[in-house]
């Protein structure tokens, strides 16, 4: 085998990996939605804020906003904040919404704006822009360079 059939084999096993460490992810978040949804109950909660973010992902930038949401379960106070969405237009000061909390950890919540969606805006996204596009990226690399290394 040549030098550059050698550096496309080892270069498309890397991307395979690196592909298949993402989909590893992306069922992960996918179970994590899960486990909160299946031992649930759910409260009202209230929009406190929302917060700008500016992101980036190579050379393409977006702004992405964080709806601080408040919650009450047997008299402790929550706050979700640890998410984005990309369209703020839904949310508003003051705009109560639905979280389903897991009855063993309240901290655990997802929110949605209708009692009978099963969107989340809080879940990471098992498939976010971010996530397919690494995964798509990857698991092409790997599969032309181990083309080419065949061809070769």
């Amino acid at each position: 085998m040549n030098y550059l059939g050698l550096l496309l084999t080892v270069s498309g096993c890397i991307f395979l990996a690196v592909s298949l460490v993402i989909l590893k992810n992306i069922i992960l978040k996918s179970i994590k939605i899960q486990a909160v949804v299946k031992n649930s109950s759910r409260t009202f909660g209230e929009v406190l804020c929302i917060s700008e973010n500016e992101e980036q992902l190579g050379r393409a930038k977006w702004t992405s906003y964080t709806p601080s949401i408040i919650y009450k379960v047997d008299g402790v106070q929550y706050v979700l904040d640890k998410y984005s969405v990309l369209n703020p237009e839904p949310f508003f000061k003051g705009q109560k919404v639905v979280v389903i909390y897991n009855v063993n950890d309240p901290a655990k919540a997802l929110a949605k704006l209708e009692l009978n969606s099963n969107e989340y805006f809080n879940a990471e996204l098992p498939l976010s822009p971010k996530s397919l596009l690494g995964f798509l990226i990857t698991a092409l690399s790997s599969a032309f360079c181990l083309y080419f290394a065949m061809m070769g």
